[in-house]
C-alpha cells in the first residue's frame, strides 16, 4: 500500500495541531449539533489493540468534559479519492473507538470536491436490520473564506486560515485570502507554520502568486517575526530597495493591473488607460486595497 500524499496529510495535521479547528468545520460547513464539553484531545487512532487484523484510522479526536472524562469520540478520515475498501474500514473504526470509550462514536469524512463528497456520503449498509452508518462528510472548499473582514476568526485559529487558503485561494477572492493567511502566519514563530505557508503557496496559479506578490509590495508586507524574516531572507536592504520600487508609480499601475487580472475582473481600454496615467499615490493605493476585494473593475475605481 502506497503511504498517504501530502494532500491527504495536511488537513489531518491541521487538526491534529488544534483541534478546536474541527468543531469549526462541523459548525460551519454541517451545522452539526456536538456534545456540550469543555476540551477536544488527540487520541491514539490505532484500532488494532480493540482489533485482532491491523487497522488505523487517519485521525480519533474525544470530546472530553471539565472532569477530562471522555463523552463522545469522533474518527477523522481524509479523503482524496473513491476507495470501496474505506466503506468496509470506517464501521471498523467506529465500533472500535465506541468499545474502547463506551461513548456515543461518529465518523467525519474530509473531502476536497463535489464528487468525492458524493461518493463518501453514501450509507454504508451493514446487512444487521437498520445498522446503517451515514458518514458525516465535511466539503474542504466549503471552509470559512478568512479575509481581513474576518481575520480575528483567522488569529484565533490560524490552522483554519491555512485551510482557508487551500480551498479559496485559487478564487477570484484569493488575493485577500493569501494575503490575509501571510498577515496571520507572519506572526506566529514556528518551521510548521512556514511550511504551512509554502505549501499553500505551491497550489497557488501563476497569476494569484503574481497578485499577492503585488499586493505584498504595495502594503510594504513585512513579517513580523525575526524567525521568519530570517528563513524568508527579508532583510533591511532588500526591504529599502523594494520601497524605493513602490514609489514608481509605473510599478503600482502593473500592480493593480495584475491583481484585477488575476480576479478574472474585465479591465475595459477606458479603465486601463486611467490605471496608467495616473501619477497619484495616494490614489493608487486606494485602488490597490479596492483591487483585492471589488466585485468588478468599475468598483475599483468608483
Amino acid at each position: 500500500m502506497a503511504p498517504p500524499s501530502i494532500n491527504h496529510e495536511i488537513p489531518i495535521d491541521l487538526i491534529r495541531e488544534c483541534p478546536e479547528v474541527f468543531e469549526v468545520l462541523l459548525r460551519f460547513v454541517l451545522d452539526y449539533p456536538l456534545p456540550k464539553h469543555t476540551r477536544i484531545s488527540v487520541a491514539d487512532s490505532n484500532m488494532s489493540q480493540v482489533i485482532p487484523t491491523p487497522f488505523a484510522a487517519d485521525l480519533v479526536l474525544r470530546f472530553e468534559d471539565a472532569n477530562g472524562k471522555t463523552i463522545a469520540s469522533s474518527v477523522v478520515e481524509s479523503q482524496l479519492r473513491t476507495d470501496e475498501q474505506k466503506r468496509v474500514s470506517w464501521p471498523v473504526y467506529v465500533s472500535g473507538e465506541r468499545a474502547r470509550t463506551g461513548c456515543p462514536t461518529f465518523l467525519v469524512v474530509l473531502v476536497q470536491n463535489h464528487n468525492i463528497e458524493q461518493w463518501a456520503s453514501q450509507p454504508i449498509e451493514l446487512g444487521h436490520p437498520g445498522f446503517t452508518l451515514k458518514p458525516l462528510v465535511v466539503n474542504l472548499s466549503r471552509v470559512p473564506r478568512i479575509t481581513h473582514e474576518n481575520i480575528d476568526l483567522g488569529k484565533q485559529f490560524p490552522e483554519l486560515a491555512v485551510l482557508s487558503g487551500l480551498a479559496h485561494g485559487n478564487s477570484p477572492a484569493g488575493p485577500d485570502v493569501i494575503l490575509t493567511m501571510h498577515q496571520i502566519l507572519s506572526e506566529i514563530a514556528s518551521d510548521r507554520v512556514l511550511f504551512y505557508r509554502d505549501y499553500v503557496w505551491n497550489t497557488l496559479s501563476e497569476p494569484i502568486q503574481k497578485a499577492v506578490e503585488a499586493l505584498m509590495e504595495a502594503e510594504q508586507f513585512q513579517y513580523k517575526t525575526e524567525f521568519a524574516r530570517k528563513y524568508y531572507g527579508q532583510g533591511k536592504a532588500r526591504g529599502e530597495a523594494q520601497g524605493e520600487a513602490r514609489g514608481e508609480a509605473k510599478g503600482k499601475a502593473s500592480s493593480i493591473l495584475v491583481i484585477l487580472a488575476a480576479r478574472g475582473l474585465t479591465i475595459s481600454d477606458e479603465i486601463r488607460s486611467r490605471i496608467t496615467s495616473n501619477t497619484d499615490n495616494a490614489l493608487f493605493d486606494e485602488w490597490l486595497r479596492r483591487s483585492a476585494t471589488a466585485e468588478t473593475a468599475v468598483e475599483v475605481f468608483g
